[in-house]
């Protein structure tokens, strides 16, 4: 069952439980114990009811929170391995810039030598 589908279910349960207990004060108004105490028992049960969906929809929450997070978790260290790796792009390329003016440098002392 879908988180929302438990939340519109939790909602009714806990309608029914006010109305419930609304039954129960009435009942006990006009001295209906015996039908009071039957509400008052429906009531509880509800009550559970009411308790079990709330707790399963907050351990559905949790799951779907703890998904998220290794989610973001794992978006984090694919952009840190991106990173590195343009980090070792930009060292490459400082390399070769460097590497080629040396050869210039070569070059220059080379020619000034021929000059």
């Amino acid at each position: 069952m879908s988180l929302q589908a438990k939340a519109k279910m939790y909602e009714q349960v806990v309608n029914t439980l006010a109305r419930c207990v609304k039954l129960e004060a009435a009942l006990r108004e006009k001295n209906d114990d015996a039908s009071a105490s039957q509400a008052a028992a429906k009531a509880a049960i509800l009550g559970s009811v009411a308790k079990d969906l709330r707790e399963a929809i907050q351990d559905d929450w949790k799951q779907a929170t703890a998904a998220k997070v290794a989610k973001l978790k794992s978006i984090n260290s694919d952009l840190q391995r991106e990173i590195a790796s343009i980090r070792r792009v930009i060292q490459h390329a400082d390399r070769v810039v460097k590497a080629i003016g040396y050869v210039d440098d070569v070059i220059k002392v080379a020619a000034g030598l021929l000059a």
